[in-house]
C-alpha cells in the first residue's frame, strides 16, 4: 500500500493513530499503528466502516479485534514498507520545519537591519516632510514585518517541539513493539529479528554465533502452588539476571511462557557454555520470598541448551538444535547446561 500524504498530513494522521491506540489501550505494535493511521487518513473507506460499525454497536475494540482488522485489510508484505513510509514523511516534515525556522530567523534579522538604517537616515533628513512621512511609514511597516516574523518563528518553534514529541512517540512505538511487557526484555519478535540479523552478520564476517535456550525448571508446579503473581515475579527475576550477564551486542528475549533465549554474536560454543553456566549458578543462588507473608519460597533452577550456528543452515534448524540440547538438559536431571556437543555424544553412545 502506498501513501500519497504530505509530510504535514502524515504528522496529523500519525498523531491521531497514537491517540486512538492509547485511548483504546491497544498495544502499539507496527501492525496496530497501521490500522489507526489508515483509519485517520480515510484512505480505506471499508476499514473505517468496519471500525465505525463496531463502535456504533458498542463492541470493545480489543487487541484481538485489531489483529483481525489488520489481517483482513492488509497484506504482510506491505507492513514494513508502509510504516517506513510514515516515519520517513515525519522526518521530512521535521527537516522542512527546521529549514523554515532558519529562514524566518534570517528574514527577521534582515528587517531589523533595514529598520535601524531607516531610522538613522530619518534622523539626518532636514526639511523634507514628505520624505520623512514616507520613511516613517516604511519604519512602521518594517516593525510590523518583524513582529510577524517573530510570531512565525514562535509558531514554527512550537510546531517543531510538537513534531519532535511525535518522533519520540514513534520511537516509543518501535521499542514497545519489540519489548515483552511483563519482563521488560525483548519479546519473540525481537528474538526473531536479532537471530536473523545475527546469522547474516556471522556469515558476512565469518565469526561464530551461538544461541542459548533457557527454561525454568518445574515452573508450572511453582506457579500452581504459589499463584501467578509469584510466578510473574520469578519470570522478572530471571529476566533481570539475564540482563546482568549479557554485554555488547548480546540480545536476551522472552521466547514464550517460561522459556527465554540469548543470542550471542561473536561467541564460540565453549564461551557460550561458560556464560550459560554462570547464569545457571547466578539463578540458583537466588531465593524467592513472598512479600506479603515473608515466607521463603525456596530457590529456582533453570536448564539451558546451547547451539552454534552452522553457516548457511536454516534458522529453524539452529533453534531446534538448541531446543534439543535444552530438552537433553532436562532429561539429564535439570539445573544444568547442555550443548549440541552433548547431543553428539549421546547419539554415539546409543549407536554403540
Amino acid at each position: 500500500m502506498e501513501f500519497a500524504d504530505s509530510p504535514a498530513q502524515a504528522t496529523e494522521f500519525a498523531a491521531e493513530a497514537i491517540v486512538q491506540l492509547k485511548r483504546r489501550a491497544i498495544k502499539p505494535t507496527p501492525n496496530n499503528f497501521m490500522v489507526w493511521y489508515v483509519y485517520a487518513s480515510g484512505q480505506m473507506p471499508d476499514l473505517n466502516k468496519a471500525i465505525d460499525v463496531l463502535d456504533s454497536n458498542h463492541q470493545d475494540f480489543t487487541e484481538a479485534r485489531n489483529v483481525e482488522v489488520f489481517e483482513r485489510f492488509f497484506s504482510t508484505a506491505d507492513e514494513e514498507a508502509a510504516v517506513a513510509d510514515v516515519t520517513g514523511k515525519l522526518t521530512d516534515q521535521v527537516n522542512t520545519v527546521l529549514g523554515n525556522i532558519s529562514s524566518a530567523q534570517g528574514d527577521a534579522d534582515a528587517y531589523a537591519d533595514a529598520l535601524a538604517e531607516a531610522a538613522s537616515s530619518l534622523g539626518r533628513l532636514d526639511g523634507n516632510e514628505a520624505a520623512k512621512s514616507t520613511i516613517a511609514d516604511m519604519v512602521e511597516s518594517t516593525h510590523e514585518m518583524v513582529k510577524k516574523n517573530h510570531a512565525l518563528e514562535a509558531q514554527l518553534q512550537s510546531s517543531t517541539a510538537e513534531i519532535e514529541r511525535l518522533r519520540e512517540d514513534m520511537e516509543s512505538l518501535r521499542q514497545e513493539a519489540y519489548t515483552d511487557s511483563l519482563t521488560g526484555i525483548g519479546n519473540r519478535k525481537k528474538f526473531d529479528q536479532s537471530l536473523r540479523l545475527g546469522a547474516i552478520a556471522a556469515m558476512e564476517s565469518g565469526e561464530p554465533l551461538c544461541l542459548l535456550m533457557i527454561d525454568i525448571d518445574h515452573f508450572k508446579k511453582f506457579n500452581d502452588m504459589y499463584g501467578h503473581q509469584v510466578g510473574d515475579k520469578v519470570l522478572r527475576l530471571l529476566a533481570e539476571t539475564l540482563k546482568e550477564n549479557i554485554k555488547g551486542q548480546d540480545t536476551t528475549a522472552r521466547y514464550g511462557g517460561e522459556e527465554f533465549s540469548i543470542v550471542l554474536p561473536r561467541t564460540g560454543l565453549k564461551d557460550a557454555v561458560v556464560l550459560a553456566d554462570n547464569i545457571r549458578k547466578a539463578i540458583s543462588s537466588k531465593s524467592v520470598r513472598d512479600r506479603r507473608s515473608g515466607e521463603d519460597l525456596g530457590k529456582i533452577t533453570i536448564s539451558i541448551g546451547v547451539s552454534l550456528f552452522a553457516f548457511g543452515e536454516p534458522i529453524g534448524v539452529f533453534i531446534k538444535r538448541a531446543d534439543q540440547a535444552l530438552y537433553h538438559a532436562k532429561e539429564s536431571g535439570r539445573d544444568r547446561v547442555c550443548s549440541e556437543n552433548d547431543l553428539a555424544v549421546t547419539t554415539l553412545s546409543f549407536s554403540a
